[in-house]
């Protein structure tokens, strides 16, 4: 039985770490998605009647679309890490803290030391 409690801690804290990284990454691409937004032109309506080749708004469409998957996904994310908070809420300042230098790779010598245990 510890065994298994042990392997469901360790997996539920890879389970946070893994949220924490794919946050970053997440957060990283809606900035590039969204900078490449910017530099998108719009659809000039005038060249549209004088060109057979102009620029229909696709480009635009194509980041928003891709922003708006990065922002559904950030909001996944964002509701499995509340469950988190919330288990977090429960527990003590002490307990808060060494949970947290899990997560953070934290050494236990390190969470000790922080701790002037």
């Amino acid at each position: 039985m510890k065994n298994t409690l042990n392997e469901s801690f360790n997996k539920w804290i890879k389970e946070i770490q893994s949220i924490e990284i794919k946050k970053k990454e997440l957060n990283e691409k809606l900035q590039f998605y969204n900078m490449k937004l910017g530099s998108c032109k719009g659809v000039n309506y005038e060249v549209a009647k004088t060109s057979k080749t102009y620029n229909n708004g696709n480009g635009i469409i194509l980041w928003l679309s891709k922003i708006e998957e990065v922002e559904n996904k950030l909001k996944d994310l964002d509701d499995k890490f509340s469950n988190y908070n919330k288990f977090k809420s429960t527990l003590t300042n002490n307990e808060q803290f060494v949970l947290e230098g899990i997560i953070n790779y934290i050494t236990a010598i390190n969470i000790a030391l922080q701790m002037k245990v």
